[in-house]
């Protein structure tokens, strides 16, 4: 018997065409399995930091497969509330992301990066916000001002004398405010490191 060849049934049939037969029959498969077959599960469009509103929006539907982790992430219904924490578009919406109730006042803040910022930090990261305070011309070891801030928005530099200086507009509980205004007003270090 050549490998080019295999005979069936007094007749000859390409092995080749044997072969796309046989993938063609399991892409098939495996297109109804993956796509046709899969839970719909909710994928945020844009970066919500915590505390925003869950919209139609800010929401899309996406088939998957995700097998026993799928009970981790939000299906059927759209989901309705705010999120705890900040999510990056693109990202399934996690059951433990969803809360009802809008979480306690929250307020804006521009700060100021010391040292440039990671890959990671960008709108819908969580950031813990440390600085270090200006005391004759030398800074003290830095302290932690505040954790799990929301990274609303990288702010893009304007003008011809806006430097390298990376600023950060971030989403803080409003009792946290005056201690991270206080920095930023006394020019203090203020470093922007993103939980894991």
């Amino acid at each position: 018997m050549s490998l080019q060849r295999i005979k069936l049934g007094g007749g000859r049939v390409r092995t080749s065409w044997v072969v796309a037969t046989v993938l063609v029959a399991a892409a098939a498969i495996a297109i109804k399995v993956l796509v046709f077959d899969g839970t719909g599960y909710w994928v945020v469009t844009t970066d919500l930091p915590a505390g925003s509103q869950l919209t139609e929006e800010n929401l899309a539907k996406v088939q998957l497969q995700l097998g026993t982790v799928g009970s981790n992430y939000l299906a059927g219904n759209r989901p309705t509330g705010y999120v705890a924490v900040g999510v990056a578009a693109g990202q399934l919406l996690a059951k433990g992301a969803v809360t009802s109730a809008q979480p306690g006042a929250l307020v804006r803040v521009v700060v100021t990066s010391k040292t440039d910022l990671a890959g990671s930090v960008r709108g819908g990261a969580v950031v813990d916000i440390w600085a270090a305070r200006k005391v004759e011309n030398q800074f003290e070891p830095p302290a932690l001002l505040v954790e799990e801030a929301g990274v609303v928005e990288i702010v893009k530099a304007k003008g011809v004398f806006s430097g390298t200086k990376q600023q950060v507009e971030v989403q803080v509980p409003a009792v946290d405010a005056p201690v991270l205004l206080d920095a930023v007003a006394t020019d203090s270090a203020i470093f922007l490191v993103p939980r894991q």
